[in-house]
């Protein structure tokens, strides 16, 4: 299965490189390149209505991702999945953002 994945991201593109994974050796670089450019980089909701994945990495503020997940229920299909990069908030308290409780 292929995915045209879209982001959502502040206005500063992120950097996506590689990284060490305790345990695990490092994928080769052309692995890693093959899955950077499926990647788009967007700051604009609309895309998300045609998106299978959505990945937000808005600032670790819970107030501003529920708002965004809110939007994002809105705007993407009911097929998308929605995740976020959030280290501190609970998933759930996300998903309460949305009508879609997984």
């Amino acid at each position: 299965m292929r995915w045209d994945v879209k982001v959502w991201h502040a206005p500063s593109r992120p950097r996506v490189g590689r990284s060490a994974s305790v345990g695990r050796p490092l994928r080769p670089a052309a692995d890693r390149d093959r899955a950077i450019v499926r990647l788009r980089f967007v700051d604009s909701l609309d895309v998300a209505a045609s998106a299978d994945l959505v990945v937000e990495a808005v600032v670790e503020n819970e107030g501003a991702k529920c708002m965004l997940f809110a939007q994002l229920d809105r705007w993407a299909p009911a097929r998308a999945i929605l995740a976020s990069n959030t280290s501190s908030i609970p998933s759930a308290r996300l998903a309460l953002a949305t009508g879609r409780p997984d």
